[in-house]
């Protein structure tokens, strides 16, 4: 339309796929890893780091978990309610005969 911006199209918009040799595969691979690689932090991780993380992932999954509950409740309400409207009525009581005896 208006011209193209690439115009042998040297894997840019055009049918061929991009193509990545084996060799440069493991060039990126092996940037890849060494960007990911840890590296010494020299810091004291005490007690209180564990604890904080023990509490931040049941905080997490607590937080999935009530969300689950919050989103299925509500129709779970709304079953036993209309469960409960849609049970015939229980007989009344049958009054005792010992109720109408006068104390002697």
């Amino acid at each position: 339309m208006w011209g193209s911006r690439y115009p042998d199209n040297h894997g840019v918009g055009g049918d061929r796929a991009m193509r990545l040799s084996p060799a440069r595969l493991a060039g990126h691979l092996a940037i890849l890893l060494l960007l990911t690689a840890p590296a010494a932090a020299n810091a004291y991780m005490g007690p209180g780091l564990g604890l904080g993380m023990v509490s931040v992932v049941l905080g997490f999954f607590g937080s999935i978990f009530l969300g689950f509950v919050a989103i299925l409740w509500y129709p779970i309400k709304r079953f036993l309610r209309r469960r409960r409207k849609a049970a015939p009525p229980s007989p009344p009581p049958v009054a005792s005969t010992e109720a109408e005896k006068p104390d002697e």
